[in-house]
């Protein structure tokens, strides 16, 4: 929290968590004295089944008023979890693939906080797929399902290498995919 003004100020943040989490604190009430920045901290344990991504919902009132509310994703049982739905208005329509235009779905656009580097002299077939591609899971497995349904962690917009899409002939022992949500 942080008061951005100059008087103090009181209120409550309320942490909506997803079925079956538990969370030490529904409520916590806070007061900042003016330019005054506190970490509120919240402590949630997921339920037994959560792997992947969850999002919790906190809001802060002031004054029986809500003055702003966040989702926050919280990440169980992963190594390494990243939003990029941000990129959403990023995505075009299929180039290569048979998939219709009304569907976008691409993006070789990175996050502001990530590089890509692809090789110069990279093979080029599929240009949706041609390194690193950003994607929902809905067009990549439009272009071909190749078990890509299966793929349960994958929401929203997710980042896909997948070179027997982009490499004119890759040997079998060679092919492999790798996702990053």
């Amino acid at each position: 929290m942080k008061n951005f003004g100059n008087d103090s100020v009181k209120g409550k943040i309320k942490v909506v968590v997803p079925e079956g989490w538990s969370v030490e604190y529904n409520e916590l009430e806070y007061e900042l004295s003016g330019s005054e920045e506190k970490n509120l901290p919240i402590k949630a344990i997921p339920s037994k089944e959560s792997s992947g991504s969850s999002q919790f919902t906190i809001t802060a009132n002031e004054g029986g008023q809500i003055i702003g509310s966040k989702n926050i994703n919280v990440f169980v049982n992963m190594m390494l979890g990243e939003n990029f739905d941000h990129l959403g208005s990023a995505l075009k329509p299929a180039v290569n693939e048979n998939i219709p235009s009304s569907i976008l779905g691409w993006s070789h656009t990175a996050s502001k906080c990530w590089s890509v580097t692809n090789s110069s002299n990279m093979p080029a077939d599929t240009e949706e797929w041609q390194g690193w591609s950003f994607t929902t899971k809905e067009f990549w497995t439009k272009a071909e399902d190749q078990d890509r349904s299966k793929f349960e962690l994958g929401q929203g917009v997710i980042a896909v290498a997948d070179p027997d899409e982009w490499m004119i002939t890759v040997p079998q022992h060679q092919k492999a995919f790798l996702i990053v949500h």
